[in-house]
C-alpha cells in the first residue's frame, strides 16, 4: 500500500492568508490535491495542517483523507513530515509526498511514479516535467527512518544527494505542475482550470 502525505502546514506568508483553503473553482486548494490523489492508485492520504487545521479538515471533509495536526508550523517543513510519518500505517510500502498548494497534479503522473517504483527503478522517484524537478516524490519504506530525523524547512532534499545512486527521475514531457505561493499564481491557475 503506497501512502500519501499532503503538506499543508505552510505560513502562507507571501500568499497573506492560509492558501491551501483558498478557493479555486469554488473548492478550497487542499481539497484539488486529494481529490487528484483519490484518482490516483495511493491507499492512504494524509493531510498535515497548521494553525488553520479546522478550516483544512473542513476542506477535505467527505474525502477519504485524514488530518493530522502540525502544533508548531514555524518549526518548519521537516516536523510536518515527522508528524505525518506517525500518522501513516506502519505498514505501508511507500510514501508519497504530496505539497497542500498545487491543486493541478496529474492522477495519472502520480500512477506513473507509483509503477516506476514498483518496477525498482528506484528507492526514491523524483519526476522532472520538462527538464524542471518537481512534485510529488516518493519514497521508499525503507527511507523512513531517514525522513524522520529531518530537520529545519528543506524538506527531504539532501536525500536525494545522500542516495544519488538510489534516485530515479521520471521524465516527463508535460508541464511543472503550478505552486500557488501568490494571489497572483492562483489566479494564473485559475486561468488554466478556466481553458481546461
Amino acid at each position: 500500500m503506497i501512502a500519501a502525505i499532503v503538506l499543508a502546514a505552510g505560513r502562507a506568508t507571501r500568499f497573506g492568508r492560509q492558501k491551501v483553503v483558498a478557493s479555486l473553482g469554488g473548492s478550497p486548494l487542499v481539497r484539488h490535491v486529494v481529490e487528484r490523489l483519490e484518482e490516483s492508485s495511493v491507499g492512504e492520504i494524509l493531510v498535515v495542517a497548521g494553525d488553520e487545521a479546522d478550516a483544512v479538515g473542513r476542506a477535505i471533509n467527505g474525502t477519504r483523507a485524514r488530518l493530522a495536526v502540525n502544533p508548531d508550523p514555524a518549526s518548519g517543513l521537516s516536523e510536518s513530515l515527522r508528524i505525518g510519518l506517525h500518522a501513516t500505517p506502519a505498514d505501508a510500502e511507500a510514501i508519497l509526498i504530496a505539497l497542500g498548494d498545487q491543486p493541478l497534479i496529474d492522477p495519472g503522473v502520480v500512477d506513473l511514479i507509483i509503477a516506476a517504483w514498483r518496477g525498482q527503478r528506484g528507492t526514491i522517484i523524483v519526476p522532472v516535467y520538462n527538464g524542471e524537478r518537481g512534485n510529488p516524490v516518493l519514497f521508499d519504506a525503507s527511507l523512513r527512518a531517514e525522513l524522520m530525523m529531518l530537520e529545519g524547512d528543506q524538506g527531504a532534499r539532501h536525500l536525494f544527494e545522500t542516495h544519488s545512486s538510489y534516485v530515479h527521475r521520471l521524465i516527463l514531457d508535460v508541464p511543472l505542475p503550478r505552486d500557488n505561493d501568490t494571489p497572483e499564481d492562483l489566479l494564473e491557475v485559475e486561468r488554466v482550470v478556466r481553458g481546461a
